[in-house]
């Protein structure tokens, strides 16, 4: 039982991992605990096979680099990290280490968005519910003490912005090919969502509401080319009970306009008060996605009669996008 409780600074020679795990798995073959639970509790060559094997497993995806970047570049987990470092702790000492250095990060934060991202790209153990750095996570956090704005280099919180198309003929496209397929799912699971018995009453709500979005502006062609002769003819009762209609026309209303409410808020937060004064002229780009969307449900009729596929129109983009927003990052040749 000479190899239990091993420091953790012991030294390994330099060799790849698989010549690693095999000088491991020898010193273990010398080792003769008593119980297997002295393995699990407190021998470090144990620990250490561990890691290297969760390490190979998880270094065998060809992604690996950039999802470690994508934990690291966040200053919540990089600051569990400089706390896990020096011991061992559980998530209640674990928040309590982190609020004496100076953050107040709630517990589900750590235990949602913080350990298990780490946990996942190698960076650090848990061991009946207490959390530790591994040697990688330990090598690490010791090389960012020394680049404390890595963080603000790769800002986790990052502004994404969508280029629009450039073309009435584009954006017909793009909007029937959306309208189109939004309506060919409804149509193909529609039926298993309500006959879904993992799915709860206010989930299969929820799916069909989102399924049926793009029916909406059918339906309110549909319902303007019947009513509005109707109530100016003078044959429609309705007209006597107009206001009855009211919040249901005004809860129309908000549903139909949410992606142009979206715009408004986005100008806005941008700081694009000129463009802000254009949003009223949306009203009538709702009538044209009304006309897309009434053509998408007939082609899919069409197409269900027919059985003949939809050619998808790609839409081009022209590299714009950012015309309006400055370059946070300037490219240079290095030839």
């Amino acid at each position: 039982m000479s190899n239990i409780l091993l420091p953790a600074t012991r030294k390994i020679d330099n060799c790849d991992l698989s010549g690693k795990l095999k000088s491991l798995n020898a010193e273990c073959r010398n080792c003769a605990p008593v119980t297997p639970f002295e393995c699990l509790s407190g021998c470090r060559v144990y620990l250490l096979k561990s890691e290297l094997r969760h390490l190979w497993e998880v270094m065998a995806n060809p992604n690996y680099i950039k999802e470690l970047f994508n934990v690291l570049k966040n200053k919540p987990r990089l600051h569990v990290m400089q706390t896990i470092v020096k011991g061992t702790y559980s998530s209640s000492q674990l928040q309590q280490e982190i609020e004496r250095a100076g953050h107040d990060y709630r517990q589900n934060l750590l235990g949602e968005e913080c350990l298990p991202l780490l946990m996942e790209v190698g960076l650090a153990a848990c061991v009946r519910d207490n959390y530790r750095a591994t040697t990688l996570g330990i090598r690490l956090t010791k090389l960012f003490d020394d680049f404390l704005e890595f963080a603000d280099k790769l800002p986790n919180h990052s502004e994404c912005y969508e280029e629009a198309v450039t073309s009435w003929k584009a954006y017909w496209q793009q909007r029937h090919r959306w309208a189109f397929g939004h309506m060919q799912v409804c149509f193909k699971h529609g039926l298993s969502v309500i006959k879904s018995k993992k799915l709860t009453a206010k989930q299969k709500l929820d799916c069909l509401l989102l399924l049926h979005v793009y029916f909406m502006p059918v339906f309110t062609l549909f319902s303007c080319l019947v009513g509005v002769p109707l109530i100016l003819l003078g044959a429609s009762q309705i007209v006597n009970t107009l206001w009855f209609f009211i919040p249901i026309s005004l809860y129309s209303f908000v549903g139909n306009f949410a992606p142009f409410f979206e715009v408004g808020i986005g100008a806005y937060l941008d700081g694009r008060s000129r463009i802000q004064w254009l949003c009223p002229l949306l009203i009538f780009l709702f009538f044209f996605n009304m006309l897309i969307c009434t053509k998408a449900f007939f082609d899919l009729i069409g197409e269900k009669v027919l059985r003949k596929n939809q050619s998808w129109a790609k839409t081009m983009h022209v590299g714009t996008g950012d015309y309006f927003f400055p370059r946070t990052f300037k490219w240079e040749d290095s030839s």
